[in-house]
């Protein structure tokens, strides 16, 4: 076998090998590109829920505020009933 013969058997494929490492490179290149092009459409497209569940979250902090002070209340005229209950005596 030859110095050519030898350098064409080993430096075919081995191109073959570099061609086809470059290919992927770029494939998965394009692929990465799609899918942050996608990632920012699946932002932009879902951000208005972020807002949405801002402000739900914000009125069931409204609502637990009002029921602590409804309980504190209904606590306080507990309270009152039980010392005038108190003061009238037993029945």
């Amino acid at each position: 076998m030859s110095d050519a013969q030898f350098y064409l058997m080993t430096g075919i494929p081995t191109f073959a090998a570099l061609i086809g490492i470059l290919t992927n490179a770029v494939l998965f290149k394009r692929i990465h590109a799609r899918f942050d092009s996608l990632d920012g459409r699946f932002n932009s497209r879902f951000s208005s829920f972020d807002g949405r569940f801002n402000n739900i979250e914000a009125r069931f902090d409204r609502l637990e505020a009002g029921l602590d002070a409804l309980i504190s209340k209904v606590s306080d005229i507990s309270n009152r009933i039980t010392r005038i209950d108190d003061k009238l005596g037993p029945r």
